[in-house]
Formats: structure tokens, sequence, C-alpha cells
């Protein structure tokens, strides 16, 4: 099988697929040489250098078309393109979320309605710049944590912001396996983050009885309506 891997880093990705059999056409924004080793073919797009949104898609389409693949495989870098990414899912089967379960989820208000009534804490949030109290600024739809700041460190918001009130406490990321309204907990990680900033600096596994009854809990109240399939994550503060 072919299959035609799109993340911004598709290192690890590609390796996996390698190990299983796959033939891949790894797309990224670096083609390092273990991606380059791993991979079948490999292209290095302008598009994913950052996660912006407003992706040119031409160039992409040809490098798929020419490599022919069986299926596509979407990691990060069209968080905050949705537009690009219903177009791969328009264009080519794409294994993983549909683009309008990825629209919901993405949406900081729909989330928050959603999460309120399955009865699961989480924040408060904001549309608009809040006036007292302790926020965090977010992008809509990003992920990795280099575009949130404490509210007061980002004076001009872009357009797409939105403000989330600050939760003291870990971060963790909650790792999933999806299908058909049922899920697999595969493990919870403590989230680290680069010193001074928000920004994504790797994970380690959580070992906690508690920890892992929660995140059990909290699959059960959202999965089943989510439509979520394959590796998914949920972030969140113990």
């Amino acid at each position: 099988m072919r299959l035609a891997i799109l993340s911004h880093s598709a290192r690890i990705y590609t390796q996996m697929a390698q190990r299983e059999g796959f033939e891949v056409l790894a797309i990224d924004a670096f083609a390092d040489a273990d991606t380059q080793q791993a991979a079948k073919a490999i292209y290095q797009w302008p598009g994913l250098y950052e996660q912006r949104g407003g992706h040119d898609m031409a160039s992409l389409f040809k490098s798929i078309d020419a490599f022919e693949p069986d299926a596509l495989l979407v990691g990060s870098g069209f968080e905050a393109d949705q537009t690009a990414y219903g177009a791969l899912f328009a264009r080519y089967r794409v294994l993983g979320n549909t683009p309008d379960a990825v629209v919901r989820v993405k949406n900081p208000q729909w989330l928050k309605a959603f999460c309120d009534a399955q009865g699961v804490n989480s924040p408060d949030i904001a549309m608009q710049r809040p006036q007292s109290g302790q926020w965090l600024v977010k992008q809509v739809g990003q992920c990795g944590g280099s575009h949130v700041y404490h509210w007061q460190e980002a004076l001009d918001a872009a357009e797409s912001s939105y403000w989330q009130g600050l939760q003291p406490g870990q971060a963790v990321g909650i790792l999933f396996v999806a299908h058909a309204g049922t899920f697999t907990l595969i493990g919870v990680h403590a989230l680290k983050q680069q010193a001074g900033s928000y920004t994504y600096a790797g994970a380690t596994v959580m070992h906690n009885n508690a920890l892992y009854a929660s995140a059990n809990r909290l699959l059960q109240a959202m999965v089943p309506e989510l439509g979520l399939v394959g590796v998914n994550s949920i972030d969140a503060i113990w």
C-alpha cells in the first residue's frame, strides 16, 4: 500500500509506516535525513514552514498526484486552515477525521458548549478582550502552544484570537484511538513547555491511577458524540 503522509514533521509517522511495510511519500517542512531514509519519496513543501493557514495547494497536489497514493494521512500543519484540509479530503482518500468533525472541535465556542452539556469541566472563554482576571490568548484552530500568550503580553491580538481563563495545574495530553464512537486510551503525558512560554517542548508518560481514571471518564463523556476517528489527543489541566 502506498501512503502519502503530510505533516509539519512527518518523520515518526514515516518510520512507523515503513516498519509496517508501506511505501511512503513523506511531505513535511524539513525533509531531514531520517525521514529521507524511511520514505520511498519525499517532498519538502513550503506550505508547512509556518502553520498560519492560507496554504498554496497547487504544488502539493502535483506532488501527491505524481506518487499516486492509495491513501493520505495528515498530521499537524492544517489546524488553522480548514479550507485546505477540506480540499485534501475532497480530492484524496484521507484516513482521518472528516472536515466537519475538525471544524466542530476546533471551534472554541462550540467545544465550550459541548463540554458544559457533557458535564466536563473547562475554563471560561471570551471572544472579546476581557477587562480583568487572568486569561490566556490563543489562536483559533492552532496547536503546539507557540500561539499561546498570557493576555497582558498580547496587546495586539490577531483577529482569530480568543481568550481562555487561566487554570493552574499540570498540563497533560490524553492520547487515544477513536473508532465508531468507542475509544482506547493510549496514555496520559505531562506536557513540557519551553522556559518563559507555552511552546511545546516534549512529553513524559505519567503513572497515576486517579489521573487515568479521570481521563477515561472524560473520554467516555466526549468521544461518543464527537465523531472522531484514528489517533487524537485532548489537552487538559490536572
